[in-house]
């Protein structure tokens, strides 16, 4: 632990997730690669990290290269993905062509895109693309999992695709997160980009 960014570990037997300041919460949330709302209460930083604690979530590398605590302290999500089961990963690259060469996988394009997102942001989506093309997706960190989310109080089922993304010209790498429902539909308010834009419209999100 005494070569681990300040945050990324708490010794909760020690200090009780109740009594840690919330400041410390939200560092050890970022270098665990668990998304948050930037506005969180106290109550619900320690709710979710009592969920991630007892879920054994693991450090995220990425985050642990990034030593400026205010950027831990900044990049973090508008909204929680709040997971009410454990996530089945699956980054066997066989089965992650076959889900996403299934006839029930949605195809991307132009009109896809304008039905989520809406007309417009042309700069966003410039950017989008070159990102793709210029090798700023980590294919090799590209996972699909299954889990169940609570989502307007109630339990549902959901497809994750995550996947790691660099920031043009910084060492910088983010987490993103595409969140579809298990009838293959793209949900917006789910699916995040741990950037400062990742819960509106960001390009590492579109690409």
């Amino acid at each position: 632990s005494d070569q681990l960014p300040h945050g990324a570990y708490i010794d909760f037997n020690h200090m009780p997730i109740c009594v840690v300041p919330a400041t410390m919460l939200v560092l050890w949330l970022f270098y665990h690669g668990v998304p948050h709302p930037k506005g969180s209460s106290r109550q619900d930083l320690v709710t979710q990290v009592k969920r991630a604690y007892d879920m054994k979530q693991p450090l995220d590398e990425d985050r642990l290269a990034i030593k400026d605590g205010s950027t831990a302290r900044s990049y973090v999500s508008f909204d929680t993905i709040t997971i009410v089961s454990g996530v089945e990963w699956n980054g066997d690259g066989e089965s992650l062509l076959a889900s996403l060469r299934s006839t029930s996988t949605p195809q991307v394009n132009a009109e896809y895109i304008n039905g989520i997102f809406g007309e417009g942001k042309n700069g966003v989506r410039d950017r989008a693309w070159l990102r793709f093309v210029s090798g700023h997706l980590d294919i090799e960190t590209l996972k699909i999992g299954k889990t169940s989310v609570e989502m307007n109080v109630s339990k549902v089922d959901v497809n994750l695709l995550s996947m790691k993304v660099t920031q043009s010209m910084k060492n910088v790498v983010y987490s993103v997160y595409i969140v579809f429902s298990s009838s293959e539909e793209y949900i917006p308010k789910l699916s995040k980009c741990d950037c400062p834009n990742g819960w509106l419209f960001c390009s590492h999100t579109l690409a």
